[in-house]
């Protein structure tokens, strides 16, 4: 799941139940008097720490880490059931999460535009990169320009790796490279979509995306041959048809120019407006990276190692100091209620991780504990 920078912990409940359960759905663990669970996800005030239940000891916070986060090494074992009993029984079991990954293949603006301010930019990314707060991440890079097939852009310059240790291979290959190309934008947003999904699919935990850094100069938008006929609307639709697959993948856009195009490609891929920043300043991309960094961490739980986890009996249950409240289950990030938030599957047919929409995201900050409950029917978000 994804945190804003600060440590924190948190445990997950599982419920592997037999038989049926109710609309009031009894969440406890042993010893603990009931619980119930609501039928609608309430507003959690943004604020407070995250603690849980892990190795049998029902109250007991475990540290996790996350990319970005000071917290101590992440948990390298499979979720393990705290609670037994001679049957299973709704909220009893009770099982350690495991935090998602960030990985991000960056697509890197080689036209001849860039050369202006190609010094002020690249060094902004590779303060990105020594930066503590990105140690973690997962990074690929691909620079692209010069090739109009897009199977190209599925190959990476860099190959993905973690952060601290991928930075002197990123670091060179910016320090390198002298941009001199086009701005073939729709034909790189397929192949690093190619890219993204191959990974997403060989690392289920890892939430894949897509950064996208450039000018949006040089003709983009217009058709022109020289830019492999690529055009904003064409460019939006490849990055609508990348959120919307399976497994499916976001495109955070990096902006060194302000325009309506590159709103429309950072919406179609489901960020919201592009991230804008003066290229010639290094402290405002810096700052533009920090942002897309908080916004692109995980926010999702992993389906319980071993649990009987069947698609349509599946919640998540999140506890704050104001009280517990169930998520609403909805079927893809297109159908995110922006209010009431909610969490869908990583691969519908095949899930192994809950992730969580935008609005329940930013309100993690205030939850005590979070439950994944197993066997009870899912509450549906709105229609």
């Amino acid at each position: 799941m994804r945190l804003r920078p600060m440590g924190v912990a948190f445990g997950v409940v599982v419920c592997a139940a037999s038989h049926g359960c109710s609309a009031e759905v009894e969440l406890r663990g042993r010893g603990d008097p009931p619980a119930s669970m609501p039928r609608a996800a309430a507003a959690l005030p943004v604020a407070g720490s995250m603690a849980g239940t892990t190795g049998g000891q029902p109250g007991v916070s475990q540290p996790f880490s996350v990319a970005g986060s000071p917290a101590p090494a992440p948990i390298a074992a499979p979720p393990a059931a705290i609670s037994g009993g001679s049957g299973p029984e709704c909220g009893r079991e009770k099982y350690r999460g495991e935090p998602g990954k960030l990985t991000i293949y960056t697509l890197f603006d080689e036209s001849i535009s860039m050369l202006l301010w190609w010094g002020p930019v690249t060094e902004a990314f590779t303060r990105f990169l020594n930066d503590p707060r990105s140690a973690g991440i997962n990074i690929g890079l691909k620079f692209y320009g010069l090739e109009c097939d897009a199977n190209f852009y599925s190959q990476p310059d860099v190959a993905i790796g973690p952060l601290p240790q991928n930075v002197n291979a990123l670091r060179e290959q910016l320090s390198s490279r002298i941009p001199l190309a086009q701005t073939p934008m729709m034909q790189a947003l397929q192949g690093a979509t190619m890219a993204a999904q191959r990974r997403a699919t060989e690392h289920p935990d890892e939430k894949v995306v897509i950064l996208l850094v450039t000018d949006a100069a040089s003709g983009f938008g217009e058709g022109d041959p020289e830019d492999c006929y690529s055009t904003v609307p064409q460019t939006a639709e490849a990055a609508a048809r990348a959120l919307a697959a399976t497994p499916s993948i976001q495109t955070y856009v990096l902006g060194l120019s302000d325009g309506d195009g590159l709103n429309m490609l950072s919406r179609a891929g489901g960020t919201g407006e592009a991230f804008i920043a003066d290229p010639s300043a290094p402290d405002k991309v810096s700052e533009a990276m920090d942002a897309i960094r908080k916004r692109a961490l995980p926010c999702d739980y992993a389906l319980p190692a071993g649990g009987e986890a069947t698609p349509k009996l599946v919640n998540l249950e999140l506890s704050a100091t104001t009280g517990a409240s169930v998520v609403p289950g909805v079927d893809n990030a297109q159908a995110c209620d922006p209010a009431l938030g909610g969490w869908y599957y990583d691969n519908p047919t095949a899930p192994k991780r809950l992730i969580t929409c935008p609005a329940t995201c930013e309100r993690l900050g205030a939850v005590t504990e979070a439950n994944v409950v197993l066997g009870c029917p899912t509450v549906q978000g709105p229609d």
